[in-house]
């Protein structure tokens, strides 16, 4: 495919509708990932437009069975394009599911003008790039891995009337051909790239509707940061290394400099760090909370995405209950050690979880904890230990995830491999997409709708504990959240009358 347009200068980034089982929160967090995409291509001429479908659309909901679905619809975002006229119009592509749904948009898309190009990004097509070009010749590009530069240097290229054959991390169609340029190494500058454009979405809404990653928040401001990427392990159910890489930060100055910028250009009042090892450079992460603390920004903050217990001790978790740290989210796995080195490749002793928690509590930070139940060779008991270990270290909250093959992880290469997976179609529902099928399940712990009862059970055992164990701090954690959600019932009641 040959594409003359010179003219190249307004982008279009949009992102799908989000759907989630019926029982789950509407959460609405900003597209980060557009916005530091949207900020480089800004500082190098481009006029950018983001259409965020979940937050532009959060109210318009449709339900199919046990699903729900929220964000524009097709015909509000034919609207918007048609409105934008834009050259190009980027896709994100984040979950495997949202492939059909993608694949549907750049059709919508093509169908108002051919002339429009379509580039989709994100997890799922980094790792499927033929195969979703194949499936959908509506795609004109995909962008592999971190989209800022590449997606620039393709622009540039198109615009420049330049070829792109050799750019390097994007897929493209040449002679009835898919071509694909494999991705060459990571951003190791990380203070280079702008910060993200938060000035193209409406961040006012963001801040109303309150239903970030973490939903029961101290202030609903609430600003996403992310301070490093990559990750320096290979757990085997997170795509995270194979995406990201290993491990870069960004420098405490750069990060101080968003702060700022987040307290007194959109008055944020608390902040989610999205890293996934936000304490791996203990000297870097003390010096960033002893200048939060410094520069009395008055930030609460949290760390939805988890952190890496085996770095924690008690001055640092002091440092960050100075810092404005009002809860950590910590992600032992499972209560069986055995589990956690030969399965899950997460090697730390689970012996120091307790005594962290206790330091936690001591500076007045909850703890929340996120476990993954139903891995191939855990045993009945591996499990029950994993329910016990839960009450028994006295965290605040929990979360239990039934094991899902994601794509770009070890676990779903194995059950691809073994022919464990339902349905093989890289778009499947991914919630019965799992390795608990018919003659398999023998390979499991239990079949699959014992496991969810016995999940849903002992969420709710845990949740009823914990609110006996410490009213006080149960409706502290839940008191905006509960607000929240009348301020949300009122506006959408208001709107209906």
């Amino acid at each position: 495919m040959t594409h003359q347009l010179n003219s190249i200068k307004k982008v279009l980034l949009l992102t799908p509708s989000f759907t989630v089982d019926k029982t789950s929160i509407r959460r609405l967090v900003n597209p980060i990932n557009f916005l530091y995409i949207g900020a480089v291509l800004e500082q190098n001429g481009y006029e950018v437009v983001i259409v965020d479908s979940p937050c532009e659309g959060y109210d318009n909901i449709s339900e199919e069975g046990e699903y729900v679905t929220y964000g524009l619809s097709p015909e509000q975002i034919k609207e918007r394009i048609n409105l934008e006229k834009p050259d190009v119009v980027g896709v994100a592509c984040s979950f495997s599911f949202n492939e059909e749904k993608v694949n549907k948009l750049c059709t919508l898309i093509k169908s108002l003008d051919t002339n429009i190009i379509t580039i989709v990004g994100g997890i799922h097509p980094s790792f499927f790039p033929k195969e979703m070009m194949e499936e959908c010749s509506d795609i004109d590009f995909i962008v592999l891995n971190e989209g800022e530069y590449r997606a620039l240097n393709l622009l540039n290229a198109l615009k420049n009337g330049k070829s792109y054959d050799e750019i390097e991390g994007i897929a493209f169609r040449k002679n009835n051909e898919i071509k694909i340029n494999p991705a060459k190494g990571f951003i190791q500058d990380l203070d280079k790239i702008p910060f993200p454009a938060r000035h193209l979405v409406n961040m006012e809404k963001y801040f109303e509707i309150g239903m970030h990653a973490n939903p029961f928040v101290r202030n609903r401001r609430v600003a996403r940061v992310l301070t490093s990427r990559g990750c320096p392990f290979n757990c085997c159910f997170c795509p995270g290394t194979s995406y990201w890489g290993r491990f870069r930060p960004r420098s405490v100055e750069n990060i101080i400099e968003e702060m700022r910028i987040l307290k007194e250009k959109y008055h944020a009042g608390e902040l989610h760090f999205l890293d996934d090892n936000l304490t791996l450079d203990r000297k870097r992460a003390m010096e960033l909370f002893k200048r939060m603390k410094e520069e009395k920004f008055g930030f609460k903050w949290c760390t939805p995405g988890g952190i890496m217990m085996k770095t924690l001790d008690e001055e640092l978790i002091k440092a960050m209950a100075e810092s404005g740290c009002y809860q950590l989210t910590f992600s032992p796995e499972t209560g069986s050690q055995r589990v956690l080195d030969q399965i899950i490749h997460k090697h730390f002793d689970l012996k120091i979880v307790k005594p962290l928690v206790e330091i936690c509590h001591k500076h007045d930070i909850d703890v929340h904890s996120n476990f993954i139940v139903g891995l191939p060779g855990e045993t009945r008991e591996e499990l029950m230990m994993t329910f016990n270990f839960a009450k028994e270290v006295d965290f605040d909250s929990v979360a239990f995830f039934i094991a899902v093959p994601v794509v770009g992880t070890e676990l779903y290469n194995i059950c691809k491999t073994r022919g464990w997976l339902k349905n093989t179609s890289r778009t499947a529902d991914f919630k019965h997409a799992n390795i608990f099928i018919g003659e398999h399940e023998k390979e499991f712990v239990m079949p699959r709708e014992e496991l969810e009862k016995l999940v849903e059970t002992n969420t709710r055992e845990f949740n009823e504990w914990s609110k006996q164990k410490n009213p006080e701090r149960w409706n502290r954690k839940f008191k905006i959240y509960n607000e929240t959600k009348k301020d949300l019932s009122d506006k959408i009641m208001g709107r209906v009358v």
